[in-house]
């Protein structure tokens, strides 16, 4: 896979699958023709939209078809995101397992629409990348704006149960979604938990089939995402020379 088509992957992940928004909307293009929201999903756009900080860790399995960056069959992926005024900062690293080969460790830093990536801790940083790019992911401080375009179609269903985690009482909810974007196919399903008093996503686990590229077998993903650090003022990005 092209360097741009595991960034559009990637962005796609992160603004639908995890990092902030995966259940912000019932559906961004019924939502912009002024469709009315779930009352929980509204509660969870204020809720994220007004959060200037977050980490949120994502642990996934894969199985079937063919999976990202040749065989991964584990991934770790650690995110921050802060907002200072209307600039969001991001930092995601990610360590893929491989079945075929040695772990793969991917870093990238982005402030607004600028990114620089890296392999392993130690390689050169790289970021001679067209603002578009990451435009996806810069506009993640505006939830609604980031999911217009994306096809993204959600409904959330509250199941009547809570679960505490980290001592944080959740709400839980059932969820189903699927987004088509520029041939990457994502469908998914299982439970959202959330703070009971904030709305603020805690943890997310999910079954999902995705097919990377048109017409090719769909794989099969087991991930859990776990959300904490909300609106924490020492929360930083890591610092990028020229970024």
């Amino acid at each position: 896979m092209t360097r741009n088509r595991q960034m559009t992957w990637l962005g796609a992940r992160l603004v639908a699958s995890g990092a902030v928004a995966l259940a912000l909307l019932t559906g961004s293009a019924a939502s912009a023709r002024g469709a009315t929201s779930q009352p929980i999903v509204a509660r969870m756009i204020t809720a994220v939209s007004a959060a200037t900080a977050f980490r949120v860790v994502i642990d996934t399995t894969v199985s079937g078809g063919a999976a990202m960056m040749g065989s991964a069959s584990r991934s770790h992926l650690e995110m921050i995101r802060v907002r200072h005024g209307a600039t969001t900062q991001m930092s995601v690293i990610t360590r893929s397992t491989s079945a075929k080969g040695p772990a793969r460790v991917e870093e990238m830093v982005i402030v607004g629409t600028r990114g620089c990536v890296r392999l392993s801790h130690i390689g050169a940083w790289n970021c001679h990348y067209p603002p578009a790019t990451f435009a996806a992911m810069a506009t993640m401080n505006d939830p609604a704006k980031a999911l217009q375009g994306l096809g993204l179609r959600l409904v959330m269903t509250p199941t009547g149960h809570s679960r505490t985690i980290g001592g944080q009482t959740c709400a839980v909810y059932a969820f189903t979604e699927s987004l088509t974007t520029g041939g990457v196919v994502v469908a998914s399903h299982g439970t959202w938990c959330l703070d009971a008093a904030t709305s603020l996503p805690v943890e997310v686990d999910a079954v999902g089939s995705e097919a990377v590229i048109k017409g090719q077998l769909p794989f099969t993903t087991r991930s859990t995402s776990s959300y904490s650090r909300w609106n924490d003022p020492t929360l930083r990005v890591p610092a990028v020379p020229g970024l």
